[in-house]
């Protein structure tokens, strides 16, 4: 979808989450996108900071955790949880 008018700030904030939370051992990764591939960020759009308009949020990575398993982490994960947040700047 191509949404006119919509233009992202150049570099993210960090917007903590709390340490517990959605999937015991995942934290808060799973909110929108789904990917397995190693390094891929998990990222979805909604307006986080309540302007109207839809900030871009990546709130988690694919981890590989060895012998073939891979599991999307949020950012930061076990120390400082967060998601990286790119708002927008409606240019």
């Amino acid at each position: 979808m191509i949404v006119l008018g919509v233009s992202f700030a150049n570099n993210s904030s960090q917007w903590k989450v709390p340490t517990l939370g959605g999937t015991k051992d995942i934290s808060w990764w799973d909110i929108r996108s789904n990917s397995s591939t190693v390094g891929d960020d998990q990222w979805s759009t909604w307006d986080i900071n309540g302007d109207g308009r839809p900030d871009l949020v990546s709130h988690a990575t694919v981890d590989a955790l060895g012998g073939g398993v891979k599991k999307q982490r949020v950012h930061g994960y076990g120390s400082s949880p967060h998601w990286q947040v790119y708002l927008n700047i409606g240019r």
